[in-house]
């Protein structure tokens, strides 16, 4: 069963656009890649669903053993566990030429730099509700996407198709930590990777407008 903060989220402050974003457009053409009709991204998104607290969904199963902890500590817990990130809920697909579409749902935590978070959070498949990936606080502004579920793991590597999964340079990426890892360096935990930075875009004002598109 979902958890119950679903059905009370935030709303995103912007809708889903259909067109490429200026980050992922950046980066195609950085690899020679300038032809719209060229560009090929593997995430399509579905539902932009909401934001909310840490509080309200203090059961994540990746949160960071501190917070816990120090929420545990306060006479308030769910008041400190207010004042630290938020949730953001994502549905999309995985969409691949001759390979059975991916339906699934995310949810991450941008976490609190004060507190040398990075993000965390987890992938579902969202018509079975089965845990398909983590995505873990790996270290000071650091994130790791960690693929578990054994029916997905190899399902993509076969694929050779190109779509950008690092950057280089800090300003060209939308996630608010420093860096982000791959736990195995799969190609499905680098799709979800490119999908965590697409619902990035969207997020905030700043973000939206330098990373995705114009106002």
């Amino acid at each position: 069963m979902w958890a119950a903060c679903i059905s009370e989220l935030s709303p995103f402050p912007y809708a889903l656009k259909a067109e490429v974003p200026k980050f992922l457009k950046k980066a195609f053409n950085g690899a020679g890649i300038s032809n719209d009709d060229e560009i090929f991204i593997p995430v399509r998104p579905v539902t932009l669903l909401g934001s909310c607290s840490t509080a309200a969904y203090a059961d994540c199963p990746n949160m960071p053993e501190h917070h816990i902890e120090n929420s545990k500590w306060d006479d308030d817990p769910a008041y400190y566990l207010n004042h630290v990130g938020k949730y953001y809920w994502f549905d999309f697909d995985v969409a691949f030429p001759n390979v059975e579409l991916l339906q699934l749902r995310m949810v991450f935590n941008v976490g609190d730099g004060d507190c040398n978070d990075g993000m965390w959070g987890a992938v579902w498949d969202r018509n079975t509700e089965d845990l398909v990936a983590n995505i873990l606080s790996t270290g000071d502004s650091e994130a790791t996407v960690q693929a578990i579920s054994t029916k997905y793991l190899d399902m993509y590597e076969s694929q050779s198709i190109w779509f950008p999964s690092r950057f280089e340079e800090r300003d060209d990426d939308p996630i608010p930590c420093m860096t982000m890892e791959y736990a195995n360096d799969l190609m499905l935990e680098k799709i979800i990777g490119l999908a965590i930075r697409i619902c990035c875009v969207y997020s905030y004002k700043w973000n939206y407008e330098y990373h995705g598109y114009l106002p």
